[in-house]
């Protein structure tokens, strides 16, 4: 006797309806901004608008991500079956307030000179920091605009010392008054207080008073790559 022949075993692919998931997102994101989404996901923001406005659907990983961090159900966010479950978990609740209440600052693996020049060999990021925004705010700062090195040599004693923090806001690359900048010469990084004359050019000055100051005519003044200004020390007791 001849068996008839099984049909093979098929799972349906699910239909998504964007429009659908995208209401679903929303009324799980609740209050959560999407910069606070990103901070505890690591899904761009970029990505997650597409997501709320309909042109995009997570993949399972952002999907399982997504569901985690709105306290909803997985398979209710996927297919709008069975119950949201909207109650997050108190551990959820503590890092939504804490990502909505600070910004993370990125540390990069970067060692700049307050002596007479360093090679930056790596520009790794090695941690985040975390700053107030309101803080940053009224200090008028964007924290995307901000990174965080590690200074070394004495040249700058007593304002910066050796392996102090530094806070470098890279949209102030344009010398307009006295203050200290991280400046790149020829490969090598530096700290420097740097002073703009009368004739374009710029004084390059050191705290420490043992250094000599240094002059750069309105010529070399252009070619001079002012990575930011120095806009908060942070230093061990």
């Amino acid at each position: 006797m001849t068996r008839p022949k099984s049909e093979p075993h098929t799972v349906a692919e699910p239909t998504w309806d964007t429009e659908r998931f995208s209401q679903r997102l929303r009324q799980a994101l609740g209050n959560q901004s999407v910069y606070s989404i990103e901070q505890q996901t690591g899904i761009a923001q970029s990505l997650v608008r597409k997501y709320l406005n309909a042109r995009s659907i997570p993949g399972a990983d952002k999907l399982v991500a997504l569901a985690q961090v709105t306290g909803v159900s997985l398979t209710w966010l996927a297919t709008g079956e069975g119950s949201q479950e909207v109650t997050p978990s108190p551990a959820s609740q503590a890092n939504t307030e804490i990502v909505d209440e600070y910004a993370l600052i990125p540390r990069y693996d970067v060692h700049v000179s307050a002596g007479h020049g360093a090679v930056v060999e790596r520009e790794q990021e090695v941690q985040r920091l975390a700053f107030r925004k309101d803080w940053l705010r009224r200090e008028g700062f964007t924290p995307d605009n901000l990174v965080l090195v590690t200074a070394m040599g004495d040249s700058m004693e007593p304002t910066i010392g050796e392996d102090d923090l530094i806070l470098v806001d890279t949209s102030r690359n344009e010398v307009r008054d006295d203050s200290i900048y991280v400046l790149q010469v020829d490969g090598e990084t530096f700290a420097k207080r740097l002073q703009r004359d009368w004739s374009g050019g710029v004084w390059i000055r050191s705290d420490n008073p043992q250094y000599h100051d240094q002059h750069v005519g309105p010529d070399d003044y252009k070619n001079l790559k002012i990575v930011g200004r120095v806009v908060w020390i942070g230093r061990r007791v």
